[in-house]
């Protein structure tokens, strides 16, 4: 009876081990992927979204903002006022609109910063745009037009021409030169009066 249990014991560790040993032998074990890291958005780039962010509220809420009633004057003037895209030296640009939220008044935009503007005529044909708070300052004259700061008196962007003042100043070009080509005119005879009889 001790000899079959002997037997039976080793038969069932010898089954058991040949078990264990067909498992691990039967599929290799795959190895483990290795895990990949997102990178993570760096700080200035983050910080420059939000600022980009930051900039369009500012912006919005400037041109929202309610201003003081609009002078006659003033509606005249913005009527003088060539709306559009400028294009000014060193490939820069300025852009100037009506302020929906405030007849009478522009906006300006200039890079990312907005400047809300009341026109301004003056009897000399130049129109000025007067930022509200007296930073931007914008001086239309007949053939360009040209943004300064009007706290320390430097021009900010110079040569901006919006296609309709680009379209003057070639013709009053073509005017002048037909003119130069045009025969004299002048009299060539002595008048009757001045002629000795």
């Amino acid at each position: 009876m001790q000899y079959l249990k002997s037997i039976l014991t080793l038969a069932t560790a010898g089954l058991l081990a040949t078990s264990s040993f067909a498992q691990t032998t039967a599929a290799p074990a795959t190895p483990a992927k290795k895990a990949t890291k997102a990178k993570a958005p760096s700080a200035k780039a983050s910080s420059f979204t939000a600022a980009q962010r930051k900039q369009a509220e500012a912006n919005r809420a400037t041109k929202l903002a309610p201003l003081p009633e609009t002078t006659p004057e003033q509606l005249e003037a913005s009527k003088r006022v060539i709306l559009g895209r400028y294009e000014c030296e060193f490939k820069q640009a300025l852009l100037i609109e009506r302020n929906d939220a405030n007849p009478g008044y522009m906006n300006v935009q200039f890079g990312k910063k907005v400047y809300i503007a009341k026109p301004v005529a003056s009897s000399t044909g130049v129109v000025r745009l007067e930022d509200v708070n007296g930073e931007g300052l914008v001086l239309q004259v007949v053939y360009k037009s040209m943004l300064m700061n009007a706290k320390t008196g430097q021009r900010v962007a110079d040569e901006c021409i919006h296609e309709v003042q680009r379209a003057l100043l070639e013709q009053d070009k073509k005017d002048a030169e037909a003119a130069k080509a045009a025969p004299d005119t002048k009299m060539t005879t002595t008048p009757p009066e001045l002629q000795t009889k």
